[in-house]
C-alpha cells in the first residue's frame, strides 16, 4: 500500500482518537481531583494513555502524509498533533514532572524541625493553654497522619479548647492569652475578636476566636492550636 493510499484512512481516525485520548485526559483529570485515594503513578499513567491515544494517529498521519507530499494530510496531521500536545500532552508532561519532583524530595531527609519528638511537640502545644487566667473548659487533642517536607509520613498534633464566658469578660480574655503568647515569644496578630498565630517554632498555627448571640448571658471562647508535622514516634 503506497503512502498516500494511508492518508485517508488516517484522516478518518486521527481526529476520533484524538477526542478519545481527550476523553480519557479528562476523565483522568476529574478522577485525580474527586478521589483522595488517587495514586500519583497511576495518574500519570491515564494521562499518558490519553496522550498516546490522542497523538498517535495525529503523528503518524503527519509523517506518512509529507513523506507522500500529501498537502491536506500534512495541514490536518498538523493541526491535530498540536492540538494532542496543549490537551493531552500537557497534562501529562506537568505530571511526569511532578513524579519527578516528587521522587528528588522523597530522597531528602526530613528537616531538623520535623525531628522533633511529639513529646516536645505536646509541651510547645501545651504552653499556649497554660497560665492564661481562665477557668477550666472543655479540651480535646487529636494526633492525625500528615506529610513530612520529602514526602514520608508523619505526625500532627491538633489541640482544641472551649471557654464560656460573659460578654464583658471577652476583652479581658483575650488581652490576658496575648499576653500570654507574647511572653512565650510568639508575634500575635489581633482584631476584635479574634488572635492568631501562624507558623512560628513547633506550631503551624494557633488561633482564639470569640463568639456570642446578641444578649447571652455567656460567649464561646475557642482556642485551635495545630503544630508542624513531625516523623512518626
Amino acid at each position: 500500500m503506497s503512502t498516500n493510499r494511508l492518508v485517508i484512512p488516517l484522516l478518518v481516525a486521527a481526529p476520533i482518537l484524538l477526542v478519545v485520548g481527550v476523553v480519557i485526559t479528562l476523565a483522568a483529570w476529574l478522577f485525580d481531583g474527586l478521589s483522595q485515594y488517587n495514586e500519583a503513578w497511576a495518574t500519570t499513567l491515564q494521562y499518558g494513555i490519553g496522550f498516546l491515544i490522542a497523538a498517535g494517529a495525529a503523528v503518524a498521519l503527519l509523517v506518512i502524509a509529507r513523506r507522500g507530499k500529501h498537502r491536506a494530510g500534512v495541514i490536518a496531521g498538523a493541526i491535530l498533533t498540536g492540538l494532542a500536545a496543549l490537551v493531552s500532552g500537557l497534562p501529562f508532561a506537568m505530571s511526569v514532572a511532578g513524579l519527578i519532583y516528587t521522587g528528588v524530595l522523597s530522597l531528602q531527609a526530613p528537616t531538623t524541625e520535623e525531628t522533633t519528638s511529639m513529646t516536645e511537640v505536646r509541651a510547645q502545644s501545651q504552653h499556649l493553654f497554660d497560665d492564661l487566667g481562665l477557668p477550666d473548659g472543655d479540651s480535646n487533642r487529636t494526633v492525625s497522619n500528615c506529610q513530612l517536607s520529602n514526602f514520608d509520613d508523619g505526625e500532627q498534633l491538633w489541640s482544641f479548647e472551649l471557654f464560656h464566658l460573659p460578654p464583658e469578660d471577652k476583652d479581658d480574655a483575650l488581652d490576658s492569652i496575648e499576653r500570654q503568647w507574647t511572653s512565650l515569644g510568639y508575634d500575635v496578630a489581633r482584631s476584635d475578636d479574634y488572635l492568631s498565630i501562624n507558623r512560628q517554632k513547633l506550631i503551624y498555627s494557633a488561633r482564639v476566636s470569640w463568639h456570642s448571640d446578641p444578649g447571652a448571658d455567656v460567649g464561646n471562647l475557642t482556642i485551635d492550636v495545630t503544630a508542624i508535622c513531625v516523623v512518626e514516634n
